[in-house]
């Protein structure tokens, strides 16, 4: 927000005390079968013979697929199109009808219709293969080096909490992160990877992503 908006009624580096960044979720490019490529090389490549031609869906602009979706364009050096819906599901019902080339979302919203021969999963947008998806490469792997595009989700607490209770609250929220019974049901079966890390790591996490999103 504070890359993307004018005037802002607080500073997210000042207003807010890192606690822990909980966990991270992964995105995946998914293309509709009737673009003729297999991996990202191939629709770099594509993209390159037709400029302006290739589009992509997110759910609204400014939101993490809208972002993802303009850093792989900067860092590919392509011109391809955003076309920004109300949603992911209206996003990706044009996908599927093949008006929209590629997206960039959750494998959740994709699963069913990969498996249907609807979409083709050709990268995942994380830095690391995602676990369930082995055989899946990454972007960054692929030919767009240091490409990274996901979601994540953390605590903050207010501005001057005492030290000893953000650690009391990181040191808890370990143990629900921790939990196997959590962790199948809210962290894997949503597609989410633990971070969990400590309020002085999120610290310097948070400030290297505003300079990463202010950058782009």
């Amino acid at each position: 927000n504070m890359s993307l908006y004018p005037k802002l009624p607080y500073d997210t580096l000042r207003d807010f005390a890192p606690i822990s960044l909980c966990v991270k979720g992964a995105n995946v490019l998914a293309v509709h079968p009737s673009v003729p490529v297999k991996t990202v090389k191939e629709l770099i490549a594509l993209a390159k013979t037709k400029p302006g031609k290739l589009n992509y869906s997110s759910s609204g602009l400014g939101s993490s697929n809208h972002m993802a979706g303009e850093l792989f364009k900067l860092t590919a050096g392509i011109n391809i199109v955003h076309v920004p819906y109300k949603g992911s599901a209206p996003a990706t019902v044009d996908l599927l009808s093949g008006q929209i080339s590629f997206m960039m979302a959750t494998p959740l919203v994709f699963n069913q219709h990969v498996a249907s021969g609807k979409l083709k999963f050709i990268a995942a947008a994380t830095a690391n293969r995602i676990a369930m998806l082995p055989n899946l490469p990454t972007v960054a792997e692929s030919g767009v080096p240091g490409y990274e595009a996901g979601t994540w989700f953390a605590l903050m607490g207010s501005p001057g909490i005492p030290r000893e209770i953000t650690g009391r609250i990181y040191a808890d929220t370990m143990k629900v992160l921790n939990n196997a019974a959590f962790r199948e049901q809210y962290v894997t079966k949503q597609w989410f990877e633990v971070v969990g890390n400590t309020p002085e790591a999120f610290a310097t996490f948070l400030k290297s992503e505003y300079v990463r999103w202010e950058n782009l």
